[in-house]
């Protein structure tokens, strides 16, 4: 099944309310007549040029929009997409070819809707061929759509495909974004699949290992964010001061040596920089690279620079506002722990002694590894909505709680890596091989465990959070990646939308897919999509419900068959499509409109043809097809030319300075289309009387020049 044409009843942003047709290359050509509110007519044409089975044997048609920016191709992607934000008045017709002749399916869209979006069949046009052809109502689960773009647009969160890309998470970060494409690329890689579409796709982009290193970390980006402000808070004296009003008003003194303690600790603390520089400072983090003194670690030691990183980020967090509940914790216990997981013990025990001194009696005695205790002591502390002292106690257990689980998350990570550290490499970084096995289940526990620390520190008002970065060892150019995050976000498909397993046709929507591919890419892009996504979708357990088993079974239908529309602005990639599979859109002033395969303005050559044809006719390039900045070059030298000869013809003497004379003669010498170089030159030698054999002679005398610098230098 495919689908064949599309009536567009109005659009009145794009069409100008002007009924459209696009028609896609099938059987048939369609066209409509919108007789009244209550009927329409579809009269269809036969396509002699249309041939079966000329792609592979599972791609069952190749069809592309293309028109100038603005002219409103993803527009019409996203009709035939049928988002579920799309609500153009449209009809769709399909076609598919039986060993009895064609069925046709008709899916109207045109009428109104109900509370739940779905269409009034009351309200719907009754549709007819003018043949009395029989038709059957178009069936939404035999049928999947996939939307796929290159390009980072959060409106096209839109479409709502089942493809995972990366404008679809509008709220997650390109970092993120990034890494989630690195994982789906490692489960591409590894895959079988991956490597059969390399026998097709010699030069397919790939790479061998993934490599996990610390982030390089500018010291100034951690003090600038808090330079005045004091550790914890903004001002030790106003602590100070809070801290012994709030115990006068309680008159509760059981151990004044320790009360005394408290304070003389408050006018210890430094501030944020002072405590930043101590952890920076100690033995085990201390930066000895002088030329890279700015950075928080030398990237020398992998376990160590993720330490230092956590702790850095731990320090910064460390803002709290005091309240009746308010205690004090002695940091230096921090910077003297035995570990890093001591550290975070003591880390935590600090921020939950400055929300609420009554949570632990002994808070140095926290341990994280306790997890479970300490939320179910959280849950009983905090049972009411406010304490005798009148403090809302909600917030204070929202902020403990957040607390224990941002440490269980930099705990837990911290495990991890150290899990793995038989895979760190040179003491520096992690490498992992994507062929192997385990690779993509130890990447998406990182990233994983990853994105929860990020969570947990997402309220540091600090400009990057990023403490890792995950590469490849192979740079890859931005085509190289797009066409790899192509492929790796087609298999994922193929993996997880069990759902859409029921389907035997799918339509591929690709918005400008080639974007950034090399010329020699471009040219092997259609003949890639033909020979090797039926390896992809081919990896699709297809599945229908058995009515006798009252279950989902294997199906025996044929593989799946896919149907792909795409839009370009690539002459090559065009020129491997027959020239009634492709939609042409013209603008029309501030709308546009599609060129019918009868329209004079239609270009008429694409499959096969000259390539310049098919930039200035298929993409509608005016006024030529150079430069527009080479054009206007030209055009002076043919309009200076041209006054010059006007005078010479009336015998006037021809002003002009050498300078110009010499610019003239350069402008023509680097233009490198042949007759307009050959008819200036002779304009050139006409004006200035200059003789082939003077050219000659004078190119001679330059020749020995040259030798002349040659023979110097060498001497």
């Amino acid at each position: 099944m495919v689908l064949a044409a599309i009536y567009i009843k109005e659009h009145k942003y794009l069409f100008n309310k002007e009924q459209q047709v696009l028609n896609f290359g099938a059987k048939y050509f369609y066209d409509f007549e919108y007789i009244t509110d209550n009927e329409i007519t579809i009269y269809r044409k036969e396509n002699n040029k249309f041939i079966n089975d000329f792609y592979s044997n599972e791609i069952s048609l190749i069809s592309g929009i293309v028109g100038a920016n603005g002219v409103g191709k993803t527009t019409l992607l996203k009709i035939i997409h049928k988002s579920y934000q799309e609500d153009t008045p449209a009809i769709f017709v399909y076609e598919k070819i039986t060993s009895l002749g064609i069925e046709y399916f008709i899916d109207n869209r045109i009428g109104s809707r109900n509370e739940n979006g779905s269409f009034i069949e009351e309200t719907k046009p009754m549709i007819s061929f003018f043949e009395n052809i029989e038709f059957k109502k178009f069936e939404y689960n035999s049928y999947t759509e996939l939307y796929y773009s290159p390009i980072y647009d959060k409106n096209v969160s839109d479409f709502y495909t089942l493809l995972n890309i990366e404008s679809k998470h509008s709220e997650r970060t390109l970092e993120d974004i990034y890494n989630g494409g690195i994982l789906k690329e490692v489960i591409f890689l590894e895959s079988n699949v991956s490597q059969r579409i390399k026998d097709i796709y010699p030069d397919f982009p790939s790479y061998g290992n993934l490599i996990i290193k610390p982030r390089k970390l500018h010291k100034r980006d951690f003090t600038k964010v808090y330079i005045d402000s004091n550790l914890g808070n903004p001002n030790k004296a106003e602590t100070l001061i809070h801290t012994i009003e709030r115990d006068l008003r309680v008159k509760n003194f059981p151990n004044p040596v320790s009360l005394l303690n408290s304070y003389l600790s408050i006018l210890k603390s430094g501030n944020v920089t002072d405590a930043l520089k101590e952890i920076w400072d100690l033995p085990q983090y201390k930066n000895f690279d002088e030329q890279n003194s700015h950075l928080i670690h030398n990237s020398d030691d992998f376990i160590k620079n993720i330490e230092i990183s956590l702790l850095s980020y731990l320090f910064l967090n460390d803002i709290f506002a005091i309240t009746e509940l308010s205690g004090t914790f002695d940091y230096n216990k921090i910077l003297k722990a035995k570990s890093f997981e001591e550290a975070l013990n003591y880390m935590l025990a600090k921020y939950i002694v400055q929300t609420d001194k009554r949570f632990y009696n002994k808070p140095e005695e926290v341990d994280i590894n306790e997890y479970d205790k300490l939320i179910q002591r959280c849950n009983t502390l905090y049972n009411g909505f406010s304490s005798p002292s009148g403090v809302d106690t909600k917030v204070n257990k929202e902020k403990i709680t957040s607390d224990i689980n941002g440490i269980k998350a930099i705990k837990d990570f911290y495990d991890l890596i150290i899990k793995n550290q038989n895979l760190i490499e040179k003491d520096s970084y992690i490498s992992l091989n994507v062929k192997n096995k385990e690779t993509k289940e130890i990447l998406a526990q990182i990233i994983q465990a990853y994105v929860k620390v990020k969570t947990y520190f997402s309220s540091i008002p600090i400009a990057s959070i990023d403490f890792i970065d995950i590469v490849a060892d192979k740079k890859l150019s931005f085509g190289e990646k797009s066409l790899l995050n192509l492929y790796s976000t087609l298999y994922e498909f193929t993996l997880e939308k069990n759902h859409t397993r029921e389907s035997e046709n799918y339509l591929l929507i690709l918005d400008e897919a080639d974007l950034g591919y090399h010329p020699l890419w471009k040219r092997k892009y259609i003949d890639a999509l033909n020979k090797t996504l039926p390896e992809i979708f081919n990896t699709l357990e297809i599945k229908v419900f058995d009515n006798i088993k009252k279950k989902k079974v294997n199906s025996e239908m044929e593989k799946p068959k896919i149907q792909i529309i795409f839009t370009t602005h690539d002459p090559l990639t065009l020129s491997d499509l027959p020239n009634n599979s492709i939609v042409f859109l013209k603008k029309d002033g501030q709308f546009s409109s599609v060129l019918n395969i009868e329209d004079f303005e239609r270009p008429t050559k694409t499959f096969g043809a000259n390539i310049s044809d098919l930039i200035s006719e298929s993409f509608f390039i005016n006024n030529g097809l150079i430069g527009d900045f080479a054009k206007d070059k030209i055009e002076e030298v043919i309009v200076d030319l041209d006054k010059l000869l006007d005078l010479k013809f009336n015998n006037n003497y021809v002003d002009i300075s050498e300078d110009k004379r010499i610019l003239l003669k350069e402008t023509i010498e680097i233009i490198d289309e042949p007759i307009i170089k050959m008819k200036l030159i002779d304009m050139y030698y006409t004006i200035f009387e200059v003789s082939i054999e003077n050219e000659i002679n004078e190119l001679e005398e330059r020749l020995k020049h040259l030798r002349n610098l040659k023979n110097n230098q060498n001497d």
